[in-house]
Formats: C-alpha cells, sequence, structure tokens
C-alpha cells in the first residue's frame, strides 16, 4: 500500500468517545489503514489519540506536535483537537516527511521492569517490581494506561536508560518529573511510602526493636 501524502494542506478527522475514529480525510484513513485498522474501529495511531484523549479529558482544546510513522516515513504532524459533548475533532496540518527513525534498541535489559507475577524461570533483575501496576482502567476501550496514585511503578523507572531526546511522554506532557515512572505515561504523583521497608539494615533494626519492646512487655507482666 502507498504511504501517506505528505506537504498537504489540513486534513480533518472525528474521534467519538470511545476513541474510534468516526470521519476521516483520505490522508487521516490511509494511515489508519497502513496501522492495520478502519473507519469506525479505535484509532490506531498512538500519538494523535494521545492528543484526543488529553483534550476529551481536559474538556479544552489542544494543539501539539508529533510524529505518526507512514509505512516508509514518519510525518511531523501538528494536530490540533477541540472536544465537544460526543467526541473530538481532529484538524492535522504540516504533513512534513522525513526518514523513519532507526530502532533505538535492540535489547530489553533485565533489570527495572514490572511483572505480574515472578515464576520459577524468571530471575528478576535490579528494580524489578512485581504485582499490580494500578493503572486508572486498562480495560476501557482504548485502555486508559495512566496510573493510580497507589501505583508501585510511579518514580520507579531506570533514569539513566531514558534518552535524552525523549522530553515528554506518550501523552505529550513531560517526561521527567523527578525520577521517571515505568510505562510510557508519567504521573504527577511521588511514589507511594511503603508503611514498612521489605527488606534491608531499616527494617532489621524496626524488627529487632519491635522484639525489644514484646520482650520488656512479657518481663513487666511476670513481675
Amino acid at each position: 500500500m502507498a504511504s501517506a501524502p505528505f506537504d498537504v494542506g489540513p486534513v480533518s478527522g472525528r474521534v467519538d468517545r470511545d476513541g474510534r475514529l468516526v470521519a476521516a480525510d483520505p490522508a487521516l484513513l490511509r494511515l489508519q489503514e497502513e496501522a492495520g485498522s478502519s473507519l469506525g474501529a479505535p484509532l490506531a495511531l498512538p500519538q494523535i489519540a494521545a492528543v484526543a484523549r488529553s483534550a476529551m479529558k481536559l474538556g479544552v482544546p489542544l494543539s501539539r506536535s508529533v510524529i505518526a510513522a507512514s509505512n516508509d516515513r514518519d510525518l511531523d504532524l501538528w494536530v490540533r483537537a477541540e472536544p465537544d459533548a460526543e467526541g473530538v475533532n481532529l484538524t492535522i496540518d504540516g504533513w512534513k516527511a522525513k526518514p523513519p527513525a532507526p530502532p533505538r534498541l535492540t535489547l530489553v535489559a533485565n533489570d527495572h521492569n514490572f511483572v505480574s507475577d515472578v515464576g520459577d524461570e524468571f530471575v528478576p533483575g535490579p528494580g524489578t517490581r512485581a504485582g499490580n501496576p494500578a493503572f486508572v482502567n486498562p480495560s476501557a476501550v482504548g485502555g486508559d494506561f495512566h496510573l493510580l496514585r497507589t501505583s508501585l511503578a510511579i518514580d520507579a523507572g531506570r533514569d539513566d536508560a531514558l534518552d535524552p531526546g525523549f522530553t515528554t511522554d506518550l501523552d505529550g506532557g513531560p517526561r521527567r518529573i523527578g525520577p521517571i515512572d515505568m510505562g510510557a505515561l508519567e504521573s504527577p504523583f511521588a511514589a507511594p511510602v511503603s508503611q514498612i521497608p521489605a527488606s534491608g539494615p531499616l527494617a532489621l533494626f524496626l524488627l529487632c526493636a519491635a522484639i525489644g519492646v514484646l520482650a520488656r512487655g512479657l518481663l513487666a507482666t511476670k513481675r
């Protein structure tokens, strides 16, 4: 299939409140189809979908620069999203083509990963978290993978592994708000504070202190 046109005029589209692309000019529809989706299906262009979702959530028009990928090139786009009661109207301008960015990673490092469970065959590396990542609503249409304030993924990413060129998250917000989070969406919340540390010198100290208090109580009772 031919790649999407570039250096074209403004292109319009519309997304409903469930994230489905319900109307699209030919250039936008072609990108949607190249991404393996279709008209009436969820918008399959993550960067554009993120702008639409943010505009709908905030209830105000948003304009952002995004990079979208067609079959054989990247497209530098300017997206304006205007929400209303039924969805979001999109106006996409720019359409400046450039060579596709090469893959930056060839291997997933075994550290700072989030897993649902640690099985017998998996040896977790440094910084690995296990359990429920506490997404806002992963089962919603299109999925809402923002982090709740209780998520253990907050501030748990590996800072030195972040490419300096990545200054924004998938929503277009700042990538760094203190230590980076795990995942593509940075949370505005600080990491939740554990009530009792799981290991380490402080945990040992607290355990010994608790045993001492208990022992003194037993001695006082015997007297």
